[in-house]
């Protein structure tokens, strides 16, 4: 790349070697955005995109999982604050502990009753 007078080739972040672009797009952001230089040149002799091997062919798969993830997490956390807004609020309703145990043991009750009256496959 040359800025200028000066000519330097851009390295890849832990290695000392010259980075490559498999696009021209991403290397115009990358020198524009992150190195801060508006204006440059490219020598784009010998350029070949297809040459250039992809080390991690799992990324694009990794980084849907994350993308996948972070939405929700997002979904999650806007779940959580809204059943906190509505247990916060004032016209919210508490049902006693005793009672919600004493209604889950009679539905219990009534399941395995209904259980017990239902005849079992016999084996062959």
């Amino acid at each position: 790349m040359r800025y200028g007078a000066l000519e330097r080739a851009v390295a890849a972040q832990r290695a000392q070697r010259a980075r490559l672009w498999r696009n021209l797009d991403t290397a115009v952001r990358y020198v524009r955005d992150e190195l801060g230089l508006p204006r440059f040149e490219v020598d784009s002799h010998g350029h070949a995109p297809e040459a250039i091997q992809r080390r991690r062919p799992d990324t694009a798969q990794r980084q849907q999982r994350a993308h996948e993830a972070m939405a929700h997490d997002a979904w999650f956390r806007a779940e959580v604050a809204a059943a906190m807004e509505k247990a916060d609020a004032a016209q919210a309703q508490w049902i006693p502990h005793a009672m919600v145990m004493s209604q889950l043991d009679a539905r219990i009750a009534r399941l395995n009753q209904s259980l017990d009256t239902v005849p079992l496959a016999s084996a062959p």
